[in-house]
């Protein structure tokens, strides 16, 4: 346990870490209490952090240097934007990109690799305990007030007398917290009678609330993460097939018993002939996938005919040309004015071009090569998993999907020991 005496020291590390996870425990919660306690950790860190190691820090970091240079784009974007208040609030939003690799990083990479264990387990436990809350929420509703849609996915996210976060969002950050949880305690106990069996009893579990929040991003996310996750750890590659085996036939268990779940995974692959038509006057039926692969056809084909595609539209303008799109006479989309593109990299290549995109691409290049050089399991959970949510949704606009990103990609950039960086 750690002693009070140095949780209250103002400059104990340990209070850095308790600043962390309640800064993740509040993207459970409403935006307001986020910033609040991001306000307080970067203040904590301002306070505390040494000038003179920032510097050596970002130049140790090619994550910094990346998503500070992320940032800068994103002002410079505003020198082209005719939208400036959207503009400005981007730049507010993404401050993070900034604040964190300046100020949190140089403090995390003094506290030495034990604590950032720890830290990594902690969030993990976190993300377990939120589905308890959930679950408990939701037994309640079903049981005592009669709410039959208690575990309907609308509505089984709803932390109750507080707020509801979207399913997406908490569906990616229960992937990548519940599989680093698994990932340490399999660091820590797999040698022990009956351990693999208690792992795989909580990745069940796991597996039943990804299923629950039914994001279908997250379920595959989770499961293609959890196999590779498991076929590093397992050195009986019998037992990784027994996994496998016993996983597929838990997946199928879930969706049969699950309704409302399977059902968000049929008909997908219905009326993508739309994708070949230059127009869509007629009535359409849109789908979670061709709705999407539309948004990206016209975003993009429209991009390049313009020659908007070297530079991008601007920072505050994405938005507002993609509502433009929507409203041609050809294509009639109405109904969706004020939807984005729901795919991070297209998002960024008509906000900023080419720039935004190749920062974002060599960010990801640079870290799966590292996670897998370095054998850092919980980095490559955490990039694929990213990776898999940014295809589908814009994770980098919304402020939690924001510091979420930025905040586990600075824990997990932090190499493990020194002799096992590439750079």
């Amino acid at each position: 346990m750690v002693k009070v005496n140095k949780i209250t020291s103002l400059k104990s590390p340990d209070l850095l870490i308790w600043l962390i996870c309640a800064l993740y425990v509040g993207l459970f919660f409403s935006i307001a209490v986020n910033n609040i306690l991001l306000t307080i950790l970067i203040l904590f860190c301002v306070a505390n952090v040494k000038v003179k190691g920032i510097l050596p820090a970002i130049k140790s970091s090619v994550f910094s240097q990346l998503i500070i240079g992320m940032y800068l784009v994103q002002i410079l974007g505003l020198l082209y934007t005719s939208n400036f208040k959207t503009g400005f609030f981007i730049l507010e939003k993404k401050i993070c990109f900034f604040l964190i690799p300046i100020f949190l990083l140089p403090f995390l990479q003094q506290v030495g690799t034990d604590r950032l264990t720890h830290l990594k387990k902690k969030l993990g436990f976190i993300t377990l305990l939120s589905s308890v809350v959930l679950l408990g929420i939701a037994m309640y509703r079903y049981y005592v007030l009669g709410y039959v849609n208690a575990f309907s996915f609308e509505s089984f996210r709803s932390f109750e007398g507080f707020s509801s976060i979207h399913y997406v969002y908490y569906s990616m950050y229960f992937a990548c917290g519940s599989l680093i949880l698994l990932d340490s305690l399999f660091d820590t106990f797999h040698q022990k009678k009956y351990s693999l069996w208690v792992i795989f009893s909580l990745f069940i579990y796991s597996l039943g609330i990804i299923t629950l929040v039914a994001s279908k991003t997250g379920m595959v996310a989770f499961i293609i993460a959890s196999m590779l996750l498991a076929y590093h750890k397992t050195k009986n590659k019998k037992y990784f097939v027994v996994f496998l085996g016993l996983t597929l036939l838990a997946v199928a268990s879930f969706l049969y018993f699950n309704e409302t779940t399977r059902s968000r995974f049929t008909g997908l692959a219905e009326n993508l002939a739309i994708l070949k038509k230059d127009e869509l006057i007629e009535p359409i039926e849109f789908n979670d996938l061709n709705v999407r692969l539309v948004f990206w056809k016209i975003s993009l084909t429209h991009l390049v005919k313009e020659n908007l595609f070297l530079v991008g539209v601007g920072t505050g303008d994405a938005q507002d040309y993609i509502n433009s799109l929507y409203n041609l006479p050809i294509y009639q989309m109405y109904g969706y004015v004020g939807w984005d593109s729901h795919n991070q990299w297209v998002f960024s290549f008509i906000q900023l071009g080419l720039p935004g995109i190749l920062l974002m691409g060599f960010l990801y290049l640079r870290y799966f090569k590292e996670a897998i050089f370095a054998k850092n399991s919980g980095l490559l959970i955490f990039l694929i998993i990213t990776f898999l949510f940014s295809i589908t949704e814009s994770i980098l606009e919304s402020n939690k999907g924001i510091i979420f990103f930025v905040l586990f990609f600075t824990i997990f950039s932090i190499p493990i020991n020194k002799n096992q960086r590439l750079m």
